[in-house]
Formats: C-alpha cells, structure tokens, sequence
C-alpha cells in the first residue's frame, strides 16, 4: 500500500504503522518480529528497499496512511519527511546468532564506551532487525550514537533479526595518534580581562588566545581541547606567543570563552596547528598630521565605545606610550552609533609607564578593604568581614567578585547563604559538596560566602534561629575545616557579628584575618550621596551634599540609598534647585521623619522637659554643653583637634538635687538620641548575657550617634569590684572599663552616669579617660531657690508673689525636689478648701460661683454636661493663697537630714578637691561609706 513518511520524536529505531496493517499480524507483536519493506517511488533514483522494525502502535494519522518514524533515525537512512513510499508486511526467518558492530566515528565509541553497561541491557530493546544500513541507538541521556555492521553469523540476504540469546560484539574505533612533533602540554585556563599589559593584546582579533613560550618555535595557530569536556573536535584558534611564564597558565580572550563557556580554572590540552598561510598585502604610507589626528580619533572611538564618556578620563592610545583625555564633554556611545572627537578636545601626555585601569567611574568606598582581603588571598588566608546590616557587606563582596574576574587568576565562586532554600540534609549536602568539588578543580579559588552566620547555629540562648539544624551546621564546620588545609582556596565570609560563628572554627584559627565594616566618614558620604544622585541623574548643589551629608551621620549604605531616592522624589517637586532654603527645608522634613535601620529597634527617650527652664546647676549645664552639645554642632572644628575628647561626665549629688531631671532634657536641648538605661535592664544571672547587653548599648548608640548612655543610679550597676558574691557586677564593671577604653571607636557617643554615692562606684572607672568629669549638682542656693520660686510661680495662679520673699529664707537646705513639694502640696489645700466650700452652697450658687471663677472660659453654662465638667472648669482657674503655701512649707521638711548631709558633704568634699590617688585612699575610712557583706 502506498503511504506517506511523517516525523515523529519517537527515539528508537522502531516505526508506528496504519492500522490496517497491525491487524494482518499472525499474532502479538512480541513472539512474531517482522520487519517493513519500504521501496521509494520517486522516479530519479532507483528503487531501495529499508528494512525496519515494527513498534506495534498504530500512526496517528486515521484520515490517511502514514509511516511514522524518528527524525533522527530517518536522516540516517537518507528518508525524507512527506516522502511517498510503498509499503508491505515480511516476515523474518533468518535469526542472527553473532552480530559484529562498530560506531561510525571515535565521537560514537568513545560515548559508547561511557555507556557499556546500558548497552549491554537495553541493545535488544532498541534495536532487533539488522539490516546493512546504519541505525542509532538512543541513550537516556538523548544522546545518538551510529552504528554500522560489519558482520553477522549466519549470513542473510536482505535482511535478520535478534533474539534474546544473541550475540552482539562492539569493535572499537580509535583517534589517530598526534606525533610526537605535535605533541602537546596541559595548561591551566585563565580569562583575559584586564590581567595582561594592553600594548600586548592592541590589534589582536579577539578570539584568540595567550601563551607562553612552551613550544621550541614560533607558532601562529594551536589546538586547544578541554581535558573534561566531550568536544567532538579540537578548537583551531588563533595563538599568540608573549615572552612571559605564568606557571602552566595561558590566557582565553573574553569572547572565545563566552563563545564556549570556558571558565577560570579550566585545564586545557595545547598543541601546535599546521594552517595554510594566505598571501597578505600591506599599503605602507608616510605618517603626518592629518593620518595622525585619523588615526587617534579612530582609536579613541573603537575603545570608548559602549562606555561613558566622563571629563578627565585616561585611556591608552594604541601603540603609543601616552594618554589622552576627553575635556569639556560628557556622553555615552550606544549599539553602534558613532561619536566624533575632535582632535582639539585631546591633550596628550608622555609616559613612560602607563598605569592602567587608573579611572574608576564609580566611586568605591571599600577599595582599601579590597585590596588588604586580596592581598590575604594571595597568601591562602582566610578573611571575615563583619559589618551591621546595611553597611555594605553584599556590596563589598560582588565588587570583590568584579575585581577578581577583571584582575586576577582566581576562579571565584559566590553563595548567598541566606538564599539558600536546602531543607533536607541531603540537599545541603550534596550542595556544598559540588561547590568544593568545584572549588579544588578550577583551583586557585575563592569562596564568597555572604551572610555567613545564617548558617551557624548560635551558642547563645537569647540569640535568634538560625535556617539550618545544628546536624547541617556541623556538616559545615567540618568540611570547611578540610578546605582550611588547602593552600589553592580561600574564603571570604561576611557576618552580622563577629561573636556568632562557632567555636570550633575559633579554636582551629579557621579565619586568619578579621575586618570590621567601619562607619562612613563625612567625605565618603558626601562622595556616595554624590553618586546616588548621578545615578537618578539629578545633580544636587554641593552646599546641599554638604548639609544633608552632616546630618546623615551615622547612616549605613543602605540607608544612604533609601534617603537619596526620598530626596530626588522630594526635589522633582521644585521648579528649581537654586533656591537653597527650599532645597534645604525638603532635605530637613525628610530627615525628619526618617529612622535608620539600624536604629528602628532602640528605644529612644524624648522627655518634654525644657532645658532653659531648669534653674541652679551652671557647672553641670556649662559641662554638658562643651562635652555634648560643642563636638556635635562644631564637628569640622573639633575633628582637628589631635587629642581625644573627654565623652564621659558624672553626676553625682544629694537626692533631688536635679541630676536626673538634667540628664532627661539632654535629647530636647542637643541636636542627639538619647539612651536611658536602668540596672535591672543590664544585669542577667546567665554569664556573659549581662557582658553582652552593655556592649549592645554601645552598638546601638554607635549606630544612632551622635548619641548620649545615661546611667541612673549608676552606684547599683558599677560598684565597687569584689564585693558580689555572684560576680555579676563585677564582669559589669570589667566591661564597662572595656568599653570605656575603646571610646576611641565609638565616635559620637557620650556617656552620662548619675548617681549620690560617687564612692560605691569603682574607682578605676573615675579616672580621666573614661568619666572625665566629675560634676557636683549640690543643692540649691539662696539665689537659685529664688529663682526656682519665681519660674514655678508660672505653673500655678498664686494670689500673692510676695511669698517668695517668705520661701526663700525658710528653705536652706531643700532639695529642689523638696521645693517642688511645697507647691504640690500648696495646690493640694486649696483643692481642698475649694470643694468643702463648693459643697456648702445650694447648686444655683454653686453654678455661680463656679462662672465667677472661669472668667476667662467662653463656653456657655447650658453648654456643661454635667457637674464634673463644671468643677473642671472651675479648678482650672483656682488660685492658691499664700496661706495655702505657708502651711503647706510647715508640713514639708528636707529630705537630706542632717546626719545624712554631713556624712554626703564630706565624700563630696574630697571628690571636689582630692586627687582620684588620695580618694581611693581617703573615702575608705570614712564613716558615710558602707560596704557590702559578702
């Protein structure tokens, strides 16, 4: 019958026939093997007849008879698609008892070879009627390999079949030897970039390669071929010998190994080529001006090309030891647009040595950080980089990955660990066996690991959970301990705190060097506010950089990224960016409402306590102000300053002297974030917890800096050393004097402790340096009482002010706590008076007397809702006497005693005029100081 040959991705060597002809089958398609006999009907070429196994699924096509077959197989048997053929059903009786074979190119044997055990199993399967024409077999892989026969027992005439019992032999065939003229050597590939001095690759097309002078001649074109790659022919490319060694190293040029996706690290098979040579005409002409001037700007066009173009930029002249810059202009070349440059725009200047990638156009403010973590790298070491969030630790790490696929040898390998989704400990297992697997192949290597510690389980109880099991997290430590006896691999790894990672990587040394993230400095601000906004391609006045670039203090990356895109949407609001005072008040309600990330979860304190109306204490408000409020607002004149500033003030005093009242207005009269911190939120009965929590107060304030510590009661969380039984306060103390040290690194940050017994505290903790000043708020004078009268005189209605004049004698001694009592109690006797009076009256009187009282209130009587509300009202108003406040003086006495003043007075005498040596000496044997029973 006659029927047309259609394609189908069947992948054996067995065709789908019509329906028709399945049912003439004498029986199941599996006991009987029959075979199609297909003869072409094309008129120009003669009749040939192919013999094929039968599948035993019927064509898809029912509205016309098709032969279905692979496409793969059907190309090796010379078919074509839609070809009309005649087909009918033999059967075939002769059985093939040994069959001889082979692949038709050493590509097919040596996959087969690869692939023995499947053939051997799977051969009957796939292939069962032989005929003399070549037939692939297809690997579950999807890969082809083609046969062809070479002999079978008993011979047949068109065509036999297998059977289970048969037997099929492979003969091999083999690659022609290289001889030993040719013979090659096997070099490690590196990538071109920007690794070889550029006079030496100038005018070399760009698939090529870069090798080192291994052969006895001068050759122009080699073969390169993989050592771990199925090429089925070596690459022929162009070679270029330079008189450099590079250890068994050669260099692919960047297109070549995109073109075949060659990585650092790949080992290559390298030997000479024999290439016919080609007859090659050169026109030679004179050199003058104009061919120069053509010569530079074409030269400066093909190497700008697809690059910004910025003023001042350096780049090489091809062949000529001197460089030009582009001056007035500023551009970018895209596709292939040309770019014209005159030659009057060029200046030239002869160098000697040419100092390559010289012009960053992007402004990095880690480069040093860069080069010392290379420069470890070279040596083998292992480098861990902390930094808080924000700071710029995924930023350092892929400008280091940039840096190493531009600059050196190193094959690179980076892993976000916290994107790493590996739930069972097999996948995570398998994971980072690949990656060392890879990382000891293609070594030299480096290994970034960026968010280290979330793969580390914490020893901290108060810690955070991590992604993985402790089982994983030690599958981890201990394959990255083999990788430490490794000399060709390095790590890098970036954690959030350098006290988090194990103490088995601690203990075995695993990371030899150790750098912190430090915070940006005033110009690397300004130089990265600068860059964000270029980037959004809105240019911001430098007065602005400037100002915004001061209060961004203490600001991560991160948040400088987060602030410039809220100003550039802020500013595209303006109609122009010259005026400055718009510019400036759009930046200042930004900032305003803005919290860095690092901060977001600290707990400021913001008491509405006006700092000018706190009376008395000059020394303590002269001190804090040239301690706190000076370094802040003068910055740029105190950072010249070569000594250290004092950051820490003790207050110390009789109770209600105003101490803490002080420290309280700190945040409202300085332009800082203040920290209030009392003892029970230090101290912890787990060891090291309380250590932990007092060096978290720093980072914290570190990170909102300009920041100021305040210590209440600081007696109770820093006393005196050996006195605890439990050495919780002494570990507090140790690391308080720790931290204190190394003030130095936490820049902006000013401690203020309070306290009344300045002779419980350690005295190592007094000592210039630390708390450098020792500041006495005593109680208050005759002046400052008068002066406190006559400001709290303001927060009542007082009938008389002459009461003063009264006050101010009877109260020596009084706290200004106890002077603030009068008052409240004063106020207290008048409400009183007020509603036995009230309660004495009818309600009509009562309504008027209350109207009488709130002159000033506008709202209607028959607008109160109720009598509450009215007596509301009419307190409002209420006067005190100045009885009121003299019987409220007669039942207020001086909470400092008189025993307890000359026993305070007396300490404070010797911190006021003794030296701190003659203090620790002198306060022991007085009898106001108390010590602990152990």
């Amino acid at each position: 019958m006659n029927c047309l040959i259609s394609f189908k991705n069947t992948r054996s060597c067995f065709v789908n026939i019509p329906d028709s002809l399945l049912l003439q089958l004498d029986g199941p398609i599996q006991e009987y093997a029959a075979c199609l006999q297909i003869s072409t009907i094309e008129k120009e070429r003669n009749p040939i007849s192919y013999f094929l196994g039968i599948s035993g699924l019927p064509s898809s096509f029912s509205t016309h008879d098709t032969i279905e077959i692979d496409p793969i197989y059907a190309h090796t048997l010379g078919l074509s698609e839609s070809e009309r053929v005649y087909l009918y059903l033999i059967k075939v009786e002769s059985i093939i008892e040994r069959l001889e074979i082979r692949p038709v190119s050493p590509d097919d044997w040596e996959i087969a070879e690869q692939n023995a055990n499947w053939l051997e199993t799977n051969f009957f399967n796939s292939y069962r009627i032989i005929s003399r024409e070549n037939f692939p077999i297809f690997l579950p892989s999807g890969t082809a390999i083609t046969f062809q026969m070479v002999n079978a027992e008993p011979n047949f005439h068109d065509c036999g079949r297998l059977n289970p019992s048969s037997e099929v032999l492979v003969s091999p065939i083999l690659r022609e030897k290289v001889s030993e003229s040719n013979s090659g050597v096997t070099l490690r590939c590196v990538i071109e970039n920007d690794l070889l001095p550029r006079d030496a690759i100038i005018n070399h097309p760009e698939l090529c390669v870069y090798i080192p002078q291994v052969f006895g001649s001068l050759v122009d074109s080699v073969f390169i071929e993989p050592l771990e790659a199925s090429f089925s022919s070596p690459l022929v490319v162009r070679a270029i010998q330079l008189p450099f060694q590079w250890l068994g190293q050669f260099f692919v040029s960047g297109s070549l190994a995109s073109s075949y996706s060659f990585v650092t690290g790949d080992f290559f098979k390298i030997w000479p080529a024999d290439v016919g040579t080609m007859s090659s005409k050169f026109i030679l002409r004179p050199l003058n001006q104009e061919s120069m001037e053509e010569f530079v700007t074409n030269s400066v066009v093909s190497r700008i090309k697809f690059s910004y173009l910025i003023n001042g930029m350096e780049l090489q002249i091809p062949d000529l030891n001197a460089v030009y810059s582009v001056e007035g202009r500023t551009g970018y070349v895209e596709n292939e647009e040309s770019i014209t440059v005159d030659s009057s725009l060029l200046s030239f200047n002869d160098k000697k040595r040419i100092v390559h990638n010289k012009t960053r156009i992007t402004p990095n403010p880690f480069q040093g950080l860069m080069d010392s973590i290379l420069t470890s790298a070279n040596f083998g070491y292992n480098v861990l980089v902390n930094g808080i969030k924000g700071s710029g630790k995924t930023t350092l790490l892929k400008s280091l990955l940039q840096s190493c696929c531009f600059s050196t040898v190193f094959h690179t390998e980076f892993v976000s660990c916290t994107d790493l989704n590996l739930s069972s400990f097999s996948k995570f297992e398998g994971f980072w066996d690949q990656l060392i697997l890879r990382s000891l192949k293609y070594s030299p290597t480096i290994l970034f690991l960026d968010d280290f510690d979330s793969l580390l389980v914490s020893e901290n109880e108060s810690d955070e959970l991590t992604f993985v099991s402790e089982r994983q997290a030690q599958y981890l430590v201990e394959r990255l301990s083999y990788l430490k006896s490794i000399e060709n691999i390095s790590i890098v790894a970036t954690v959030k705190d350098l006290t988090k990672y194990p103490t088995d990587l601690k203990s075995r040394f695993f990371f030899q060097q150790r750098i912190s993230i430090p915070a940006m400095t005033y110009n690397g601000r300004e130089e990265m506010l600068n860059f964000f906004f270029k980037e959004l391609n809105q240019i911001l006045p430098k007065e602005c950089l400037q100002i915004l670039s001061k209060k961004t203090d203490g600001f991560t990356l991160l948040d400088l990224s987060l602030v410039t895109k809220r100003v550039y949407s802020e500013l595209t609001l303006l109609d122009s960016l010259e005026n400055f005072g718009r510019v400036n008040e759009s930046i200042n309600t930004i900032l305003k409402g803005y919290v860095p990330l690092n901060s977001r979860k600290t707990k400021f304190v913001k008491y509405d306590i006006d700092w000018n109306s706190i009376t008395g204490m000059r020394d303590a408000k002269s001190v804090l102000h040239d301690i706190i409020e000076s370094p802040v607002k003068y910055h740029a004149i105190y950072k010249q300053c070569s000594l250290r500033l004092p950051t820490g003030v003790l207050l110390y005093g009789y109770s209600g002297c105003g101490k803490t009242h002080l420290a309280s207005s700190i945040s409202n009269a300085f332009p800082v974030q203040l920290i209030s911190i009392k003892g029970p939120e230090i101290l912890d009965k787990y060891i090291g917890s309380s250590e932990q929590a007092i060096r978290n107060l720093f980072e914290r304030a570190q990170l909102a800096k300009p920041c100021v510590l305040f210590f209440d009661e600081f007696d109770s969380i820093a006393p005196r050393r050996g006195q605890d039984t439990t050495g919780v306060t002494d570990r507090v103390v140790n690391q308080l004097l720790t931290q204190l040290d190394g003030a130095e690194q936490y820049e902006g940050v000013y401690v203020v402790a309070a306290t009344t017994r300045p002779d419980m505290i350690d005295p190592a903790l007094l000592r210039p340096g630390r708390l450098d000043k020792l500041v006495l708020c005593d109680l208050p004078s005759k002046k400052e009482r008068k002066d406190f009268f006559l400001k709290i005189l303001d927060k009542y209605q007082v009938a008389d002010k002459s009461v003063v004049g009264d006050l101010v004698p009877k109260t020596e001694g009084y706290s200004y706590a106890d002077l603030s009592s009068i008052f409240t109690e004063a106020h207290l006797i008048a409400v009183h008076q007020h509603l036995e009076k009230e309660n004495s009256f009818p309600r009509n009187e009562k309504l008027r007397s209350l109207t009488n009282l709130s002159t000033e209130v506008t709202a209607d009587k028959t607008t109160l809702a109720s009598r509450d509300t009215e007596l509301t009202y009419g307190l409002r108003k209420l006067e005190i006497s100045k009885e009121n406040i003299l019987n409220a003086l007669r039942k207020t006495n001086s909470s400092v005693s008189g025993e307890e003043y000359s026993m305070l007075s007396s300490i404070y005498k010797h911190y006021a005029h003794s030296s701190l040596t003659n203090q620790k000496e002198e306060i022991k044997g007085k009898s106001g100081y108390k010590t602990r029973q152990a």
